[in-house]
Parts: C-alpha cells; structure tokens; sequence
C-alpha cells in the first residue's frame, strides 16, 4: 500500500524482505542507504522538534513562574514539604488511567 505525505511516499514491506534486499547490497551502498536513513529520520526529528516547540511551551506562564521564583528555597525543603501530602501520585495516575 502506498501513502503519500509531504511529498514522501511510504512503502511497507515485511522486514524479513528489507533485510534480504540489504543483505544483497555491498558495504559502499550498504553506508550510502545507513546515512540517507539517519539523514532522514534527523530532519524528521528536526521538523517535529519544530512543530511541537510552540505547542508545548507556555511563555506566558513560565515568565509568570521566573517572576515567583523563591531561590531561597531549597531541595530538601520541597521534598520535605511534598512528603506531607497525603497519598500516592503513582496511585492517583493509575486510578486515572483506570477512569479512561
């Protein structure tokens, strides 16, 4: 089946029959198709970085959290404070998930 997306086209095959092509390949050809791979799936990396940075970071907010930031407080002081809170995170999560 083929599926077009920007341009690319996708081709699935079975991996046992990639593997026999490669395996036919010599060392030359076998490094030109190792680079183009990594080539790719770095762009690809490249552009999902990209599309995602602006979705994720809250600017707004995380000038709001530099403004109220208490460097006089310190690590063992936010744990000690967090271990009063009753309960388990990882319990609340996989009662969440449990609700889905």
């Amino acid at each position: 089946m083929l599926e077009t997306t920007n341009h690319e086209i996708q081709i699935r095959l079975p991996f046992e029959m990639l593997t026999a092509i490669l395996n036919q390949l010599d060392e030359m050809e076998l490094r030109a198709v190792q680079r183009y791979v990594e080539e790719c799936l770095e762009s690809k990396k490249e552009r999902q970085f990209e599309k995602n940075d602006e979705d994720w970071l809250d600017e707004e907010f995380l000038e709001y959290a530099m403004q109220e930031a208490d460097n006089t407080v310190s690590l063992q002081e936010v744990r000690k404070a967090l271990s009063k809170i009753p309960g388990s995170l990882a319990a609340d999560v996989i009662a969440s998930r449990e609700e889905r």
